[in-house]
């Protein structure tokens, strides 16, 4: 048995799938099959397919098109390997991709999902994500945590728990796996670029924008319900602002924000999720950017000064509490 399981799938990839065949052949690490899902290609997609002779390549050939989620699903059922490795019909690996993954995994037995950071084809850019676990699960309120065609997964954990990709998630597949994988393992990141994405108009994420955003949002929804929070008190757009440090820096927002921890701190889920120490870490850099930075003080910045918890932000951030109590008081009975 090999020890892993990558998963191809080809939808009219001619122009591309051969680079990326021939990426995966010449990796340094060679115990692997590789799953190649034809999803009823009308192009030479087939052709390019069969030209290469390897007794690793495990071809599949649908008649009609059965969409990717479908095929990703497939993919995941058939795979026998120890690892699960994604890859895109478009895109081309560094020859040591798979063995600093496989090293990676084999070293972390916590870890059951591993991505790489992305050199974009052609160009010196460097699409770049956190690595460590405790950061990407705060960046899933942000975005994708992982870089779908760069991911490694533990195979194990997606039996286990019985986990596959979200078929009302469409186009937006991937990030839903990766919420729901982090409530029962970890996830990273490597340092290294080690898949070199291709940017064209012809890729799935282009041509449907929309349908991405709409179903990521859903799916982030979704997610912060799980969590245990009001999405309709706290909206998504309203969490991402405050974690990029982009909302209006109003007593209202602070107030808002301060009540957003909270909420976790009391979820089990949540707690679950982050650990009450990192809740609380993040809350404490957040509120204290908020506080430090705070354009005007009002009842509401009068009615956190009587909390209890909300002055020990206060403190981990050097604000004398007494002060901001002075300010909110003058401040509100001038207006």
């Amino acid at each position: 048995m090999e020890k892993v399981s990558i998963i191809l799938p080809v939808y009219n990839a001619e122009e591309f799938l051969g680079e990326a065949i021939q990426s995966l052949l010449d990796q340094t690490f060679r115990d692997f099959e590789l799953l190649i899902y034809n999803d009823g290609s009308i192009d030479q997609s087939d052709s390019v397919i069969k030209s290469f002779q390897d007794a690793r390549i495990k071809y599949f050939s649908f008649e009609s098109n059965t969409g990717l989620i479908h095929v990703l699903n497939t993919g995941l059922k058939q795979a026998s390997g120890r690892y699960i490795l994604r890859m895109d019909a478009d895109d081309i690996c560094e020859k040591d991709r798979i063995a600093k993954q496989v090293e990676f995994m084999d070293n972390h037995p916590e870890v059951g999902a591993c991505g790489t950071q992305l050199k974009i084809v052609g160009t010196d850019q460097i699409i770049a994500r956190p690595c460590l676990d405790n950061e990407l699960r705060w960046w899933i309120f942000k975005s994708s945590p992982l870089a779908h065609p760069s991911v490694i997964l533990r195979r194990s954990i997606i039996t286990e728990h019985q986990l596959e990709f979200n078929t009302k998630a469409y186009v937006a597949e991937d990030f839903d796996l990766w919420w729901r994988m982090a409530f029962y393992t970890k996830l990273a990141n490597l340092p290294d670029a080690l898949l070199n994405y291709r940017l064209h108009p012809g890729q799935e994420s282009s041509t449907k924008t929309e349908v991405q955003t709409n179903n990521h949002r859903k799916s982030l929804v979704e997610f912060m319900n799980v969590l245990g929070l009001d999405s309709g008190l706290y909206s998504p757009e309203f969490v991402v602002k405050m974690l990029n440090r982009d909302l209006e820096l109003y007593p209202q927002n602070l107030y808002k924000s301060y009540n957003f921890f909270k909420a976790l701190e009391n979820s089990d889920s949540a707690i679950k999720f982050f650990t009450r120490e990192d809740i609380k870490s993040k809350s404490i850099e957040i509120i204290g950017y908020q506080m430090n930075n705070l354009v005007c003080f009002d009842s509401l910045s009068l009615k956190l000064f009587f909390d209890k918890s909300f002055r020990k932000i206060m403190r981990f951030n050097h604000i004398h509490p007494i002060i901001w109590g002075l300010k909110s008081i003058l401040n509100w009975k001038t207006r």
